[in-house]
């Protein structure tokens, strides 16, 4: 059968038509690239850099006032590149923000419109000075994506590797947006934040909230959650060697009020450790009127002593010689009051160790119960080292009930006058140390100073205040008033290589502890905040008008706590007093490290720094 011839004419349109497509792409393309090239060439020409520098530099001084623009002009992608740009801000001083280079991508349709309109913006090597003076933030990028006129999307990448991220949505009922980030520590902490003394050595703080503002941006809602995780201090105050790793968390819903500008945190929650089970309610409110003032409030209940222990690091926990306590305490706290006047500040705290106690004496005795030996932490120089009996084995050592009162109540009056009251901590007098930085002497209990003499060292630490802060309240839950105040008496420091009230009796005035009078109780009371001082002292210019008045304030206390009547008051006062009337030194009296005491140091009525008692 024949086969039809073919018909190559046939096909000659659709061919035609293909090349007629690739001849117009191919021109397309041609006519984009040398557009492209055209663009490019005019954005790095010297007018073109121009306009772009003016363009920008009009749209960054409307939102953010005077800035500088050095180099401008386009990348390959057409993106406005600048570098660097600095901002001056709107007051004196210096620059507040520099950005070594800023990339704009602008929206293409707004472009092809004929506006010019940014879709994204990325800043390099941002560094910022938030005011003061000195303080650097920085080098980070940061990265804005725009929906129109409005940032919805932005990232910080700091140079450690982390990040925050938010995101923003504007709505008929508002703004929602959300945060949500990493910050590694130290790596993305500036300098200034970390701080020379107490700069955490490493540990990983991660945020995530969310919320929502008014259109008119009268209030402002968010849920917050922040959690540091192995977190590890050090640093000269910190302690020896470096404190960790800690495990903190704080959760809360925070509210911003425009009009009233007043800022609540409501359902606050601090935790400690991983478990969850030490934890504290917080809520706090913050008015920045005239006077700015706030006030905030904690509490913690039923807290375990176990789970408390264990979320702390070995640096941090109880000394290994404090007696073991088990059960649970609570506590809660309040404070308020102006920024501004931290002398004015209610402060309010509540410890209950009641659980512990109960735990105690159900559990063996500790101990500290009874007899035990003791060696100073702090010895003076060139004493020899001696182990002191806590108990009837030293002959010196006097039981609490055979203790005069007078000195008890001499000694509480001077160094803590609440001792009979408190839960181990004076929490008004240290509130008052915080708030008055002239205080020559701290807001120690007698407590906190046994706990410190028995169980660690004499370095002025945060590791050891923390310390002895657990050891207080194990030594508070598991022995008696009287047998703190009996193991106090009897090892502390009345003057060189003289401990315990035995001791410094017959050190002091040649007689038995048993028959100390009211003025000599007042006068070994002043002398033990600085033993050796004292007596350095007293061999140079004897009892001066200034220590008289001393012994005179601590026997007019005790008249004021009616532990005097107003005619053994009057014999006190009117007592002679002749301390160390068998003692004659030869050479100069020295103070504590040996060397010679400097003549006129008393720290006379109006002379600067105030003696405390405590």
């Amino acid at each position: 059968m024949p086969t039809e011839p073919s018909h190559p004419a046939s096909s000659l349109p659709g061919r035609l038509r293909h090349v007629r497509q690739a001849v117009a792409g191919a021109l397309g393309c041609s006519l984009v690239v040398v557009a492209w090239a055209g663009v490019l060439a005019w954005g790095n020409s010297p007018a073109g850099r121009a306009l772009i520098r003016e363009r920008a530099g009009r749209a960054l001084e409307k939102r953010l006032g005077p800035v500088e623009i050095g180099d401008a002009g386009l990348d390959l992608l057409l993106r406005a590149r600048l570098a660097p740009v600095t901002v001056l801000g709107r007051g004196p001083g210096g620059p507040v923000l520099r950005a070594e280079r800023v990339v704009v991508r602008p929206r293409l349709g707004a472009l092809l419109s004929g506006r010019v309109e940014p879709a994204a913006v990325a800043l390099r090597g941002v560094r910022a000075w938030p005011g003061r003076e000195g303080t650097e933030l920085g080098p980070f990028d940061l990265f804005v994506e725009f929906d129109g006129r409005d940032p919805v999307a932005l990232r910080v990448a700091l140079p450690g590797g982390g990040h925050l991220d938010a995101t923003a949505r504007r709505g008929e009922d508002g703004i929602a947006f959300q945060v949500e980030g990493a910050v590694s520590l130290p790596d993305d902490l500036p300098a200034v934040a970390a701080g020379p003394a107490s700069a955490p050595a490493s540990g990983l703080l991660t945020v995530r909230g969310s919320g929502r503002g008014a259109p008119d941006g009268s209030r402002v809602e968010a849920d917050l959650e922040l959690r540091a995780t192995d977190l590890t201090f050090q640093g000269p105050r910190v302690g020896p060697s470096p404190v960790g790793p800690l495990a903190l968390g704080a959760s809360g819903r925070v509210a911003w009020t425009g009009p009233s500008r007043r800022l609540l945190l409501e359902g606050g929650q601090v935790t400690l450790g991983e478990s969850g089970e030490v934890a504290a309610s917080v809520d706090g409110e913050l008015l920045l009127g005239i006077e700015p003032r706030f006030s905030v409030s904690a509490r913690a209940t039923a807290v375990p002593w176990r789970s408390l222990v264990e979320a702390l690091p070995p640096d941090l926990g109880p000394p290994a010689t404090a007696p073991r306590v088990s059960g649970n305490v609570s506590a809660r706290a309040s404070v308020a009051g102006s920024l501004s006047r931290r002398g004015d500040w209610d402060v309010q705290v509540e410890l209950d160790l009641d659980d512990l106690r109960r735990a105690a004496r159900a559990a063996p005795p500790s101990w500290l119960a009874s007899g035990f030996e003791w060696t100073p932490i702090d010895p003076g120089p060139g004493e020899r080292p001696r182990r002191i009996a806590v108990g009837p084995g030293n002959p010196a050592f006097v039981p609490y009930p055979e203790i005069p009162q007078v000195l008890v109540r001499a000694v509480t009056a001077s160094e803590d006058a609440g001792f009979f009251g408190h839960r181990g901590f004076d929490f008004r007098e240290i509130a008052n140390a915080v708030a008055d930085r002239s205080r020559v002497r701290g807001a120690s209990t007698i407590s906190q100073q046994l706990a410190k003499n028995l169980f660690l060292s004499p370095d002025r630490t945060l590791a050891r205040k923390v310390r002895e802060a657990l050891g207080t309240i194990a030594l508070e839950a598991s022995l008696s008033k009287g047998r703190l105040i009996e193991i106090y008496l009897n090892i502390a420091e009345w003057g060189p290589e003289v401990y315990g009230v035995g001791e410094a009796a017959r050190f002091w005035f040649g007689k038995d502890a048993r028959a100390l009078t009211a003025r000599e109780s007042a006068f070994l009371a002043t002398v033990v905040p600085s033993p050796r001082r004292f007596h350095a002292r007293l061999h140079r210019s004897g009892i001066t008008p200034w220590w008289n008045a001393r012994i005179d304030d601590v026997l007019t206390k005790m008249r004021v706590q009616n532990q005097l009547t107003d005619g053994e008051l009057a014999a006190a006062l009117a007592e002679p007093l002749d301390p160390l009337a068998r003692e004659h030194p030869a050479g100069p009296a020295t103070v504590e490290g040996g060397e010679p005491e400097p003549p006129g140091t008393e720290e006379e009525p109006g002379s600067g720094a105030p003696y405390l008692s405590r």
